[in-house]
C-alpha cells in the first residue's frame, strides 16, 4: 500500500452554492442559482454578488493550489472533505477578507482560506470598469490510502458497485506524469464507441452510460502525447476509477 496525497482543487467562481451532481466519489459542483449582475449582496453592500467579467486567478488555478498546505493534523487523522469559502476581491484584485461557508475542520478551513487570501486574481468587471466582488470558491481535500495496479502510464484505482438507471461509470483524472497538474479539457474517448468525456478545471472526467466490456481508450490534450492504453474492463452496475497521466511532447 502506498500513501498518496491528493489535493484536488476545484474552482468554480459563483454567487451561491448549488449541488448539481450527487454521484459517488464525483465532487459537487457550485454555479449560480440565478443571474444577480449588478446586485449588490446583503450584508457586504459594496461588494457584487455577480457581475459581467468575473474576477479570474492570475497565473490559473494552480496558483492557489500551490499555496495550500495539508494540515498535519487531517492527514494523521484521514480528514478530506470539501471546504467552500467566499472571498472577497477588490477592484485592484487583492483578496480583502474571507469567510468560511462550509468546513471539515482539523485545520482545512483555514488552510483553504489561508492560500486564498495569498492569491492574486484579475478583477471582476462590470460596465467596464473594476469593481467590488465576492466569489464562492471551493477546494477539496482528499487523503487516499490506496492499493493500486500501474501500467505505463495510467493507474486502475479500483471498482464500487453503481446500482443505478442500470448503467456504468468511468471516472478518473488526467494529470501531467512531471508534476501532477491537472490537465484541462482533455478529452478521452472508448474506442469503437460514442462514449467520451473532457476534463473539467480538476483534471476530473465522468463517461455515463458505459455498456459492460472491455475497452481501449484514447486521450488528446493539447502539448501532450496522445496515449492508447492497453484495455480496461468495465463491468455491469460499477463505477471504474482511472486515473492517467499524459508526458509533454
Amino acid at each position: 500500500m502506498k500513501k498518496i496525497l491528493l489535493i484536488l482543487l476545484l474552482i468554480v467562481i459563483a454567487a451561491c452554492d448549488k449541488s448539481k451532481n450527487d454521484l459517488p466519489g464525483k465532487d459537487e459542483n457550485f454555479t449560480s442559482a440565478e443571474s444577480l449582475v449588478g446586485k449588490e449582496i446583503e450584508g457586504d453592500a459594496e461588494f457584487f454578488s455577480e457581475v459581467e467579467e468575473m474576477p479570474s486567478v492570475i497565473g490559473g488555478m494552480m496558483e492557489i493550489q500551490k499555496n495550500i498546505v495539508y494540515p498535519k493534523e487531517a492527514k494523521e487523522k484521514g480528514i478530506s472533505g470539501r471546504v467552500l469559502i467566499r472571498a472577497y476581491i477588490d477592484e485592484k484584485g487583492n483578496v480583502e477578507k474571507t469567510k468560511i461557508v462550509r468546513g471539515i475542520g482539523f485545520g482545512c478551513d483555514e488552510a483553504a482560506a489561508i492560500a486564498i487570501r495569498k492569491t492574486k486574481f484579475n478583477p471582476g468587471i462590470n460596465k467596464g470598469k473594476p469593481v467590488k466582488v465576492a466569489c464562492a470558491i471551493p477546494i477539496v481535500f482528499r487523503l487516499d490510502d490506496l492499493g493500486y495496479e500501474k501500467n505505463g502510464t495510467y493507474s486502475i484505482l479500483g471498482v464500487k458497485e453503481y446500482n443505478r438507471n442500470n448503467a456504468s461509470l468511468l471516472m478518473g483524472r488526467i494529470t501531467a506524469a512531471k508534476n501532477d497538474i491537472p490537465i484541462i479539457a482533455a478529452n478521452i474517448l472508448l474506442e469503437n464507441t460514442d462514449k467520451g468525456a473532457a476534463t473539467d478545471l480538476g483534471g476530473n472526467y465522468q463517461i455515463n452510460g458505459i455498456k459492460p466490456g472491455t475497452y481501449k481508450f484514447k486521450v488528446n490534450a493539447k502539448e501532450f502525447e496522445n496515449f492508447i492504453s492497453g484495455s480496461i474492463e468495465i463491468k455491469e452496475n460499477t463505477i471504474t476509477y482511472l486515473d492517467i497521466k499524459l508526458g509533454y511532447k
